[in-house]
């Protein structure tokens, strides 16, 4: 966080990333206590796509989804993505930490 340019690995990277941080109430998060949203892109030798990072807390339990961008796949279908996964995951924490039955 913080950081608008994150080597991944050689030939990789992360740039322009721009972060906004989310607490339960504000905006549309009434689902988590916290969530920082990450955009910016992946660029390799082949060009740049869309990437997003979604950090996600409630309660003691902390996840993370990343979601890198491909030909054909417009911004909205992989925030749709991210979207799902992080629902089911903090669905099963809610479960696990005995609030959904």
């Amino acid at each position: 966080m913080r950081c608008r340019e994150q080597q991944v690995r050689a030939g990789e990277r992360i740039s322009g990333l721009m972060s906004a941080a989310i607490p339960y109430g504000q905006g549309s998060n009434t689902y988590a206590d916290d969530q920082v949203v990450e955009i910016g892109s992946y660029v390799t030798g082949d060009g740049e796509q869309p990437y997003r990072w979604y950090v996600t807390r409630l309660g003691t339990v902390t996840l993370a989804v990343s979601v890198k961008g491909a030909a054909g796949y417009p911004d909205a279908e992989l925030n749709q993505y991210a979207s799902h996964a992080t629902v089911a995951m903090l669905d099963r924490v809610e479960f696990e930490l005995g609030g959904k039955g």
